[in-house]
């Protein structure tokens, strides 16, 4: 009818330094008590791993788009970790005739995502356009002037796991 605290800590583990940073470990407990025995399950991550947001915003823009020519924009991004997530932000396209256009995001290690191809048949621009896995509608289903946050033609995630430092490019096509 009683409950009491032990002094903190009021158990501690330790794992092998093989086992990685943000591992599950899980844990069962079973407490014996005058009315009688019971148990609990719970899991625990090994730390975690370094997570933080980074913004690199591209210097080399705005550059002209001229009919049936592509243009690529370069980020060169340094100091940084492992990608976990990649999210593309474009500022302004100033077009008309979002169907001529092939956004494509290409990382360092040369693998190539699209995020916009030929969408938007022929109305005009891309205004604080949100390129995201998570996005609330897909590129496909959206209306010029995009404008919002939008899943790309392909998964961003494709980038997820390497190193975010070298160049990034940003390729526009118009078709």
């Amino acid at each position: 009818g009683a409950a009491g605290w032990s002094a903190a800590p009021h158990f501690a583990f330790a794992v092998h330094s093989s086992v990685p940073c943000g591992a599950t470990l899980n844990f069962e407990i079973t407490y014996h008590t005058n009315q009688g025995t019971f148990g609990s399950s719970f899991s625990l991550l090994t730390g975690s791993p370094p997570t933080r947001t980074d913004t690199v915003s591209s210097t080399d823009v705005p550059k002209l788009i001229a009919d049936n020519a592509t243009v690529t924009s370069n980020l060169n991004v340094a100091g940084l970790g492992t990608v976990q997530d990649v999210d593309v932000t474009i500022g302004s396209i100033m077009h008309t005739f979002d169907g001529d256009l092939v956004l494509t995001l290409i990382g360092p290690n040369a693998v190539t995502v699209p995020l916009a191809s030929r969408r938007g048949s022929s109305g005009d621009n891309f205004t604080n356009t949100d390129f995201s896995d998570e996005g609330s509608v897909a590129i496909s289903s959206g209306t010029a002037p995009f404008t919002g946050s939008y899943r790309p033609e392909s998964a961003l995630s494709a980038f997820d796991g390497i190193s975010a430092n070298g160049t990034w490019k940003l390729q526009v096509q118009d078709a």
